[in-house]
């Protein structure tokens, strides 16, 4: 439930595929003075899609997941996974991107060209 002022992007106002987007005062939020641009844009809109489908989902410790594709939605998909105390399975065929998922702390490491 959000406040009666909220404005949904994409609905209630024009979205992100508009020619011109003017966000609603309501929708914004302040920006830690030690946080990139990039990081900001970022965060807020891959960060919160997927914990957003993560949480729709009520992905929980009893739960495993299965992350097909380590480049950067995948890498986040893992992290908030891990942080909601998923079992998480890191599918890829790139060496680089598998050793990545581990270092997020992806519990299982899959290697898609591995025959065994």
């Amino acid at each position: 439930m959000h406040c009666a002022n909220w404005k949904c992007i994409g609905f209630d106002v024009d979205g992100g595929h508009a020619e011109k987007l003017r966000i609603p005062a309501i929708n914004c939020m302040k920006m830690p003075k030690e946080m990139s641009f990039a990081f900001g844009a970022l965060s807020t809109d891959k960060v919160g899609t997927l914990y957003h489908a993560q949480k729709r989902l009520s992905v929980s410790g009893r739960d495993s997941i299965v992350v097909f594709g380590m480049g950067p939605m995948g890498l986040v998909w893992v992290t908030i996974a891990v942080v909601l105390a998923a079992n998480v399975i890191a599918v890829d065929v790139v060496e680089e991107r598998l050793r990545i998922a581990k270092e997020v702390s992806a519990h299982h490491i899959l290697n898609a060209k591995d025959k065994t």
